[in-house]
C-alpha cells in the first residue's frame, strides 16, 4: 500500500525533484532500489505544472528538513496517517486508512498580497490533484477506495514556512491490508 501511494503521487512534481526523495542514492534494504528504478522509470513531465518538490514521510523531522532543503519553490506533501480497522461478527474486516496530500509553497518573507497569490496558485494545483485522481480511479484500483467525501484545509504553518491546501480524504476498503490471508495461511 506504501508504494503504491508512493509512486502514484510521485507523477505530479517535477520528475528530476522526484529523484532527490533517494538522498542516500542506494540502501542495503533490497527495496530502495526497486522503488528508484520504478520512480525513475516514470515518465519525465509533471503532470501538474510549476509543482517543484515532492516529499513523501511520517517523520516530522525528516519532513521538516526536507521543506527547509526547499528555498522559494513549490512541494507536494503526502502524509498517511492514522490506520483503523474493525471486524465484524461474521470476521468481516472493515479498513480505514487517513491520508493528507498537501501542495504548499515557501513563504518566507512575502507580504499578504505574494501569500494570496501563493495561496490561488496551490489551491489551483490542488483542483488539478483531485480531477488527476478522479479520472485515475479506472486504471488506478486503491483510487476507487477513497471515501465519497474529503476536505482541503489551509496550510499555513511557520515550522515549514509555507503555505497552501491539505486534501485530507480516507481510504476506505474490505480487508485492505490482507489480514484474513494472513490468518489462513497459518
Amino acid at each position: 500500500m506504501i508504494f503504491e501511494i508512493l509512486k502514484y503521487y510521485a507523477q505530479f512534481p517535477n520528475h528530476s525533484k522526484v529523484l532527490e526523495i533517494f538522498a542516500k542514492g542506494r540502501s542495503d534494504l533490497p527495496e530502495y532500489a526497486a522503488i528508484q528504478e520504478e520512480i525513475r522509470s516514470l515518465p519525465k513531465y509533471s503532470r501538474i505544472q510549476g509543482l517543484d518538490y515532492y516529499i513523501f514521510g511520517q517523520s516530522f523531522d525528516s519532513v521538516k528538513q526536507r521543506v527547509d532543503g526547499i528555498v522559494s519553490r513549490t512541494y507536494l506533501f503526502v502524509e498517511i496517517g492514522d490506520i483503523m480497522s474493525k471486524r465484524d461478527q461474521k470476521n468481516n474486516i472493515q479498513d480505514e486508512v487517513q491520508m493528507a496530500v498537501t501542495i504548499a509553497a515557501k513563504s518566507a518573507e512575502m507580504d499578504l498580497i505574494e501569500e494570496a497569490i501563493q495561496s490561488r496558485r496551490t489551491l489551483s494545483m490542488m483542483q488539478q490533484l483531485r480531477v488527476a485522481m478522479t479520472s485515475d480511479q479506472r486504471n488506478t484500483p486503491w483510487l476507487k477506495e477513497l471515501s465519497s467525501s474529503c476536505q482541503i484545509r489551509p496550510f499555513v504553518t511557520k515550522e515549514f514556512a509555507s503555505i497552501g491546501w491539505t486534501l485530507m480524504f480516507d481510504r476506505e476498503g474490505s480487508d485492505l491490508f490482507d489480514i484474513k490471508r494472513l490468518f489462513n495461511r497459518e
